[in-house]
């Protein structure tokens, strides 16, 4: 403006405390434009009007007083600028998460100005992409180094984001690093520098991952978070004062705070995940896209493509738009394999495209863990949504196939725990554990419960998974910080070894049952609820009066024959049956069986058919008839299991019990009758 109309605005004394007159701040642009969340508005009136300039009449200390016009109103910053945004609004009139720092004028306005980040991309053991966006262009780079020493330097590309393509209300510049030649398990300090200048306050550190195929690796996954809400902030919380080396999120990243049927945008992005999770500088994070992330609406996650820096391995020739949607990875010890269940899923070209690329993925990896994350969940017992047939009938006999041992979704805001569930009949294919992890911030749904549900509840969460080289252990994280559920799954040796029980072993017996010594039973000792001449009970108790319980450990989804040693009580038919029952054991197919707690038992009876008769000691399993086996008996989880003998009849004497998943597993340890079969104790793997 020339001097003299600057000249003339000095001598009108205009919006002074004390007077009647002042500028009209008004947070609706228009009538019926509506307001929402935090946004930037000026003295003007009128989309796109900017109102008048201040001028101030002397240099020096001035006072701004903030009168009430409408209460109700919440303020949080105030700018007057002379320069950077004398023409162009600092953020958007909605939604807005632009926090500027404090300056009182005194001091020059800082030289750069940080939209978001650093943030951590594809962390492998020798390489990580540094990703951040600023208002200011320049020649960036990222500068690194060991201990506190920022010794070398990495280039960025930058890439110019309009206003028109984002709709925040200001242009910005987004910026790359691809940082290499890394040690793998090291840490390294950084810091982003635009035009030479940090782009931060302070520099950040990140760990790179152990070599592929080695180490110890502890990885957080969530979902359905992206609303800002207090329990997703809470959970964030949590997050930051854990330890992992990774973090997975499930989909459905972003939501409008009043509407979680609204679709991801530039502007919730920020504040609904960059804004909330202040661990980003520091740990690598790995999306795959929800239905709010890609849609028609949202032109199919141009925001979720622009704003990550994912791998490409998903593209082909013939669907180079692919990439980034679905793409794998290792990470130490473990192959990852990233789904999309939106744009590449929904139409059934591209679906064929993404199962022959996952098939030739899960094929070519020798990773000891395979882990598979996507959206929609093939199973889930919640009545919001449910299971997806179509992506359980795509994914699910490609995970059994090549043995992927753990799945997780999101979809269904709670969580849900399956056993391992195998659906094919195929003896080589593997039982797949799944896992919903939607409790993430947005709105819970009803949990539920079906036949393959090991934990299910209603409950803001997200699972934290710690691997070694034989062993996994998954557990999920509630508000309160404490584990409420968890699993753990073991590779540990190609062949478990047998289980073989004394029943005097067991630490307390209930109701009628007692210890009774017998120089030819285990140890000279075995376990009997003496005969009474009680009626047989023809169905077992989910809560008896008369119990035995033991404990060993068990592999899951490794097949183990029961076998029973005992005797009758004088050798009568109707003291020669029990009920078997299990904390964890499954069938074949994952359904639960013989729980405890049910009235479904596996039977054992000594007599093989009747009128065989009994004669002292013999071994038998949970079939009926000369020469029947019984079915085998699996576990769901690896680990420590419980086995409850319950009265069936009267008098039943028993020393040892036996589940074999390889010796005994299709022949008997001893005779049937009159046997002296004594076998060492194993509490099994």
């Amino acid at each position: 403006m020339d001097t003299g109309t600057r000249a003339e605005r000095l001598l009108d004394e205009l919006y002074r405390i004390g007077t009647t007159d002042a500028t009209v701040v008004s947070l609706e642009d228009c009538s019926g434009c509506g307001e929402h969340a935090w946004g930037w508005q000026d003295n003007g009136y009128g989309p796109g009007v900017l109102g008048p300039a201040i001028w101030f009449a002397a240099d020096g200390p001035q006072t701004i007083r903030i009168q009430v016009r409408e209460d109700g109103l919440t303020i949080d910053q105030v700018v007057l600028s002379p320069q950077k945004y004398l023409t162009a609004s600092p953020g958007a009139t909605k939604d807005d998460a632009t926090i500027l720092p404090q300056s009182d004028g005194s001091q020059p306005a800082p030289a750069i100005t940080l939209v978001r980040g650093p943030y951590l991309q594809q962390v492998t053991s020798s390489s990580a992409i540094v990703v951040w966006a600023t208002r200011e262009n320049g020649q960036a780079e990222v500068r690194y180094g060991t201990g506190t020493t920022l010794a070398s330097s990495a280039p960025a590309t930058g890439r110019l984001v309009a206003n028109a393509t984002t709709a925040l209300g200001y242009d910005y510049y987004h910026y790359e690093a691809p940082v290499t030649g890394l040690g793998g398990a090291t840490t390294y300090v950084y810091q982003p520098f635009v035009a030479g200048t940090a782009a931060t306050a302070a520099p950040a550190t990140f760990k790179t991952a152990p070599a592929t195929g080695t180490g110890t690796v502890t990885f957080i996954a969530f979902g359905d978070s992206g609303t800002a809400s207090a329990p997703q902030k809470q959970l964030a919380s949590l997050m930051a004062n854990d330890t992992f080396d990774l973090a997975l999120h499930v989909g459905d990243i972003a939501y409008s705070p009043a509407d979680v049927s609204g679709d991801a945008t530039y502007a919730l992005y920020q504040s609904g995940l960059f804004d909330i999770y202040k661990w980003f500088p520091s740990v690598g994070f790995a999306p795959v896209e929800g239905n709010h992330d890609s849609a028609p609406l949202n032109n199919n996650g141009r925001a979720y493509l622009d704003l990550f820096t994912l791998p490409t391995n998903g593209a082909s020739a013939a669907f180079p738009d692919h990439a980034e949607r679905y793409y794998s990875y290792d990470y130490g010890p473990i192959h990852f394999v990233a789904l999309d269940t939106e744009f590449t899923f929904q139409d059934t070209t591209r679906r064929a495209e993404q199962l022959s690329w996952l098939e030739n993925d899960l094929a070519a990896t020798q990773q000891s863990w395979k882990i598979a994350y996507f959206h929609r969940p093939p199973y889930s017992s919640s009545s919001a949504h449910g299971s997806n047939l179509t992506v359980r009938a795509a994914f699910g006999p490609l995970f059994e196939r090549y043995g992927v041992d753990l799945v997780l979704n999101g979809h269904d805001h709670d969580y849900e725990r399956t056993i391992p569930i195998k659906e094919s009949a195929i003896a080589t294919d593997k039982a797949v554990p799944y896992v919903v992890t939607g409790g993430g911030g947005a709105e819970l749904y009803p949990n539920g419960t079906s036949a393959w549900t090991a934990y299910s509840a209603s409950v803001y969460e997200y699972v934290r998974v710690a691997t070694e080289p034989c062993t996994l252990k998954l557990e999920a994280i509630g508000l309160d910080g404490g584990i409420f559920d968890s699993m753990s799954l073991s590779k540990c040796g190609t062949t478990p070894t047998d289980v073989v029980l004394w029943a005097a072993d067991a630490p307390a017996l209930t109701g009628a049952w007692v210890v009774q010594n017998d120089v030819s039973a285990a140890g000279g000792h075995f376990v009997v609820h003496p005969d009474a001449g009680a009626a047989k009970v023809t169905t077992a108790s989910a809560a008896p009066a008369n119990y035995v319980d033991l404990t060993f450990n068990a592999i899951a989804g490794v097949p183990y024959h029961l076998w029973f040693r005992g005797r009758a009580q004088n050798d009568y038919w109707g003291n020669d049956s029990a009920y078997a029952q299990f904390s964890g054991s499954v069938s074949s197919t994952g359904t639960p069986v013989y729980r405890i707690g049910t009235t479904d038992a596996a039977t054992v009876v000594l007599e093989d058919c009747t009128g065989c008769g009994d004669a002292g000691w013999g071994w038998q399993d949970n079939g009926w008839g000369t020469n029947v086996m019984g079915p085998n008996v699996y576990f769901a989880t690896t680990g420590p299991q419980r086995l409850r003998i319950q009265t069936r009849e009267d008098g039943y004497q028993i020393d040892q019990v036996v589940l074999s998943p390889g010796r005994w597993l299709n022949a008997s340890p001893g005779t049937l009758k009159n046997d002296a079969t004594i076998l060492t104790r194993s509490s099994g793997q």
